[in-house]
């Protein structure tokens, strides 16, 4: 399978992600079973396709708060609104990123342990949790298992993950304001409170830096995968 240059920017660890691809399809076309291939391929392009859209709400938010029409809104809510559901859906597409890798990652171990891979007849309990179980038990030595079972100790994952909670499942973002550090009585600064996870000051940059993270995250990831799929 050839991947295509969808995802040109970002950080994107593309040639590894690719050449995983390259490796491991070798094994999953052989399956007897259409659907955990077609599992396996469809995650594989999720994860593709949720980087990308965390990319797009991170630029689409940038967008807007430097063209000017923001302040311009009609409401408050208005305003709000618009720059929550860019924010909430960057959560969302981010930690989808590793929700996808770990079902594709789990599909892909089956085919060497099916015995340590029991959840593929109940996909919809496969997540990051039970792949990282499954790939202790069956391939415990492996560099592929040492980064999944990091990955969740990480301070940028777990902000991550909080986030998407919150802004999910409970809590839509507040607007507040507030005064600089220099006591300059003539600037406001506009903060962003998720009550539960963070406050961030609302400004071009504020998801693109978190873009940078979720690619750091990733490439160790990918890069594991990679070699675990070419010398398994």
């Amino acid at each position: 399978m050839i991947m295509d240059q969808i995802l040109v920017s970002g950080g994107f660890p593309v040639a590894d992600f690719a050449a995983f691809m390259g490796a491991a399809h070798r094994y999953v076309n052989k399956t007897d079973i259409y659907e955990d291939a077609a599992d396996f391929l469809g995650s594989w392009q999720a994860v593709r396709f949720r980087y990308r859209a965390a990319i797009e709400s991170a630029n689409d938010l940038k967008t807007l708060l430097l063209s000017g029409d923001l302040p311009t809104m009609l409401t408050i809510d208005e305003r709000v609104y618009q720059v929550e559901r860019r924010i909430a859906t960057f959560f969302a597409s981010g930690l989808s990123v590793f929700d996808s890798l770990a079902y594709c990652l789990y599909f892909f171990g089956k085919e060497f342990a099916p015995q340590e891979f029991p959840l593929v007849s109940t996909p919809y309990k496969i997540d990051l949790k039970s792949t990282q179980t499954s790939y202790c038990n069956a391939f415990a030595a492996k560099t592929i298992t040492a980064e999944l079972v990091a990955l969740t100790t990480k301070p940028d994952y777990l902000e991550l993950q909080r986030t998407r909670n919150v802004l999910l499942h409970r809590l839509a973002g507040q607007l507040m304001f507030a005064r600089p550090a220099n006591g300059d009585r003539n600037s406001v600064l506009e903060l962003w409170n998720i009550r539960g996870a963070s406050t961030v000051t609302i400004g071009p940059e504020m998801l693109g830096d978190r873009v940078s993270k979720i690619a750091m995250l990733l490439t160790p990831i990918v890069s594991a995968a990679k070699t675990f799929a070419e010398t398994v």
